[in-house]
């Protein structure tokens, strides 16, 4: 998973998440290109002109990789941030278990010891989240669960059992 973005692998079927592209940051970054190109040019004799060129041409692409497309949860529009949440091993079966009371079908397989990571594309109001276990085994995480999603209060119940 170390070359796929989060929240592409959690996606699930395409409904929930899409993306969309930042028109605003787009224009911004073109106006840091545009205005990097004219003073490189203008500047050719004038060193301080050069990189200042130079550098409004590096932020104007750094904003056009970085900002010009957001993840976006489809139900409330709102933006998706990924974010990893650790969870000690003794409670998992907790976690399992209200996984499956909330009616996830989510098949936790734990192996031996190991720290355990969850892994998150949340909404940033907080009332959506996709995500999936993985398990440390020497050297990488291994996938311990399927991909599931929780929506409004389950959130905040699955965050309350794991800050215990």
């Amino acid at each position: 998973m170390s070359n796929i973005k989060l929240s592409d692998a959690l996606a699930g079927d395409g409904k929930e998440l899409s993306k969309q592209t930042s028109i605003v940051n787009l224009i911004i970054a073109n106006a840091f290109i545009i205005g990097g190109i004219v003073l490189f040019i203008i500047g050719a004799a004038q060193t301080a002109l050069i990189l200042g060129g130079l550098a409004a041409l590096a932020i104007g692409i750094f904003i056009c990789i970085k900002y010009s497309v957001k993840t976006v949860y489809n139900a409330t529009g709102c933006t998706v941030r990924e974010r990893s949440r650790y969870v000690r091993y003794n409670q998992m079966t907790d976690v399992a278990d209200f996984l499956k009371s909330a009616g996830v079908a989510c098949n936790v397989k734990l192996d031996g010891s190991g720290e355990i990571r969850l892994d998150i594309v949340a909404t940033t109001d907080g009332k959506f989240i996709r995500g999936m276990f993985f398990q440390y085994v020497p050297y990488s995480y291994v996938p311990i669960s399927e991909p599931f999603g929780l929506t409004a209060d389950n959130v905040q119940k699955l965050f309350e059992l794991i800050d215990k």
